[in-house]
């Protein structure tokens, strides 16, 4: 290197550390507040380093690593447990560097050249390695650029030290020697080029968001585009001229007036605001942070009028508007780039419903969030038809096929509310078209929109309009729970719906133990008790620990075909079981005692059916004395365990023909969570004695069922429909009604079935001679008038 050449390279060093200070001056402040912050000591660090002709400097650094006591290695590695969080960010960002700014203005480093080592390592440099001394060690070089992934790569060594020392810095004294040799400005440009250009640094500083990071990300640019309009300011009202006994006015305005802005912000939280999501509500909050700031800076200008003269009272209106729409415009650049950034995609989307939810399905589409490309909606409304929402056109409803073969559509998904008939129309229609992905879009979590597969629940469940949710937290509120068959699917729910209602505490009975503890996994106050209800010694035991307000009666034996071969377990558990519970109940005063009963106790013709009906008859005629008993009947649950609808799903899943009884067997549906919470609206109406009768809407064929779930899973080609027979004490129809003589309550969904009286003498004896009984069927038909062991067809 010629002595043009180091003059050259020097005047270089100068001017350009010179700039980059004045530049990065707010980055390293700010940096320097959050080490000390994060460090808990002086935000900078310092340390002795070997530069040139070996002499020794102090090299300065942002402070990344917090102070530990006793001896520590000099190597540092990317997981190194003494790295602040922040300060890993200082580090990949190369943030913590900048003060080595200031080395360089004052000679003790360059900006390019090998970079200095801790002390010791000079004194391992040998014959021509030496020449490495002989220049100023550098802030970039060859080297560093090769191992700027060092950290990482030390990380995944045994031994980071003995790695560093035998490989690494051997390594590193060859490449900069060779860059010694060979010696070029050219070449020191393109390594400060590269270095600024690392891809890895600007997706750190700019795209992987964090809470603080993006603090330190605004805080840097508000403060530089603070500056920038404040100077325009003055620009614009010198008619950019501006006269030099100005000058202090100008850093009079920027110490007192940026500080107090960036206080404002933060009062006014308009750093929390994730950049991608800036909208209306957070332009009003930056627009108020505005103003209060300025106001106050007016005050303060008012009060010391005297000292800041000459000052311009319009540049301060001038630099409001200007720094709301650059500040604002800064926030909102990245969403604009965002939505308008269309990411095509292969899943081409047909948007049933055009409203706010379809617009937002396509925002996050084109964003690249969600795996779809919207080409078309389509709406019943003549208004919009012809439209764009978000530049997706908007079809007729009745274009459908049409616009399906036109665009060749892929998936669908519904975003407005259908009827059960247009909805199982529409999943038909697009079925036959060879469309298998229907989603139904739900409320948007997350910002995100929640989409599920359509279900059969969708196309066939009733679905009640007048549940009370109101009614409902009133009645369980605060307030003691025992619920028995908690850990099958009807207890399950119930006891999930307890909880969401504000239950004070929850007593859950089961014998199934996986069932217990699979529900009482998720359920905080719950206390969980393993035993038959048939045990009385213990249910007793329990209920005088525990005096629960409500008891809700789910255990029960409830498949007809097992119950036909297990006569004497389904009398025991669901006659025996639910007297006790009930006997028990009135023993402590429980308040309310909620029987859950079947559609199958109306003229039962099974085993299982008629016990049913001789606990609703106990029910309703016991001496209940201070406690409420009330009984509920209701039909099938979707994706119950006692449905058909797990049995038919691993039919279809597993390939086989999925059998059903009978091509005209019948049942009434509702979903689980539904029927659920209409249990509960039914028990918190009720006074006592009566048999609810919940509407289940109009039965459906098992057929159906069958198909849909077949079509469901879009193997109409693959699987068949097998009639297998009527099984022992299975009906055709279900009743829920005895007889038309029913009362109906304030709620559509809720109905009362005329009292049957039996003397509770009698009844308990009738009861007794069934647990003995050898004839079982006879027992009860003597209990059931209206049990038959006829198929109803």
């Amino acid at each position: 290197m010629t002595f043009f050449e180091k003059v050259l390279k020097r005047i270089f060093d100068i001017l350009f550390s010179l700039l980059g200070i004045i530049l990065t001056f707010p980055v390293m402040v700010v940096a320097f507040i959050i080490a000390s912050i994060d460090t808990n000591s002086f935000g900078v660090f310092r340390q002795k380093r070997v530069g040139k002709d070996a002499n020794l400097f102090w090299v300065y650094k942002i402070k990344t690593m917090r102070p530990v006591t006793g001896e520590y290695s000099t190597i540092t590695t990317k997981n190194d447990m003494r790295i602040t969080v922040n300060g890993k960010f200082f580090r990949n960002t190369k943030i913590d560097e900048l003060p080595q700014l200031f080395n360089v203005l004052f000679g003790s480093m360059s900006f390019v050249g090998p970079r200095p080592d801790v002390v010791g390592y000079a004194d391992k440099l040998e014959g021509e390695d030496r020449i490495i001394l002989s220049v100023l060690p550098g802030i970039t070089g060859p080297a560093s650029l090769k191992y700027k992934n060092e950290e990482e790569i030390l990380a995944e060594q045994s031994n980071a030290q003995e790695f560093n020392d035998e490989v690494i810095w051997p390594d590193k004294v060859k490449i900069n020697r060779e860059y010694i040799e060979n010696w070029s400005f050219q070449k020191d440009i393109k390594y400060i080029f590269q270095t600024l250009t690392q891809k890895e640094l600007w997706v750190e500083f700019f795209f992987q968001e964090s809470s603080k990071k993006r603090i330190v990300y605004f805080l840097i640019f508000d403060f530089l585009i603070s500056v920038f309009t404040i100077l325009l300011s003055y620009l614009l009202r010198f008619n950019y001229s501006i006269d030099t006994e100005l000058y202090s006015s100008i850093v009079s305005i920027i110490i007192l007036l940026i500080p107090l802005k960036i206080a404002m912000f933060l009062i006014f939280k308009v750093y929390h605001v994730a950049w991608r999501f800036f909208g209306l509500t957070e332009y009003k909050q930056l627009v108020l942070s505005h103003f209060a700031a300025y106001i106050i800076f007016t005050i303060i200008y008012l009060i010391f009028r005297d000292t800041t003269s000459p000052f311009p009272r319009s540049v301060i209106v001038i630099d409001l508007f200007l720094s709301i729409f650059f500040i604002a415009f800064f926030r909102i650049s990245k969403r604009l780039y965002l939505e308008n950034k269309i990411i095509s995609r292969d899943t081409k989307l047909l948007l049933v419903g055009a409203n706010a939810q379809s617009t937002n399905i396509i925002k996050n589409a084109f964003r690249g969030e969600i795996d779809y490309y919207p080409v078309a909606l389509v709406s019943d409304n003549k208004r919009i038809i012809g439209t764009y929402f978000s530049k997706v056109p908007v079809y007729s409803k009745s274009s459908v096929e049409k616009i399906v073969d036109q665009f060749n559509i892929n998936s669908v998904i519904i975003t407005e509310q259908l009827s059960q008939k247009e909805l199982d129309d529409l999943f038909t229609k697009l079925n036959n078209l060879g469309i298998k992905d229907i989603k139904i879009a739900h409320l948007f979590q997350d910002k995100k929109p929640a989409l599920s597969d359509i279900s059969v629940d969708d196309l066939l469940a009733r679905h009640p309009k007048d549940l009370d949710f109101e009614i409902i937290e009133k009645f369980i509120k605060g307030k003691k729970v025992l619920i028995t068959g908690a850990g099958g699917s009807i207890g399950s729910e119930i006891v999930k719906q307890c909880s969401a209602f504000g239950a004070n505490s929850l007593m859950l009975i089961d014998h199934n133990e996986f069932g217990l503890y699979s529900v009482g996994e998720n359920i905080e106050n719950a206390k969980l008790k393993l035993l038959n209800i048939t045990n009385h010694p213990l249910l007793d035991e329990i209920f005088k620990e525990f005096k629960p307000d409500i008891v809700i009666h789910a255990a029960a034996y409830k498949h007809v075909p097992t119950c036909e071969e297990n006569q004497v377990m389904a009398v025991e558990n669901n006659v025996l079981g639910s007297k006790n519970v009930i006997d028990i109940s009135i023993t402590y005063e429980v308040k309310k005692v909620i029987i859950i009963s079947t559609d199958k106790a109306a003229y039962p013709t099974s085993v299982m059916a008629a016990t049913k009906r001789v606990g609703e008859l106990y029910a309703e005629n016991v001496k209940s004395a201070r406690t409420e008993i009330t009984s509920v009947r209701f039909g099938n649950v979707l994706g119950s365990r006692g449905s058909v609808m797990p049995k038919f799903k691993q039919q279809i899943t597993e390939g086989k023909s999925v059998t059903v009884s009978h091509p005209e067997i019948t049942r009434y549906f509702m979903r689980i969570d539904e029927a659920c919470q209409l249990v509960l609206q039914t028990a918190a109406i009720a006074k006592g004695g009566e048999l609810f009768i919940l509407d289940m809407g109009e039965p459906i064929k098992i057929v159906d069922l069958a198909k849909q779930m077949i079509r469901l899973y879009g193997k109409e080609d693959e699987i068949n429909i097998e009639f297998t027979g009527l099984r022992a004490g299975e009906k055709l129809y279900e009743e829920l009604l005895l007889d038309e003589s029913e009362q109906k309550t304030k709620y559509s969904s809720i109905f009362i079935a005329k009292p049957t009286p039996y003397d509770i003498t009698q009844l308990n004896h009738d009861i007794d001679v069934l647990l003995t009984a050898k004839d079982k069927v006879r027992a009860l038909q003597k209990i059931v008038l209206e049990f038959t062991r006829e198929d109803l067809i």
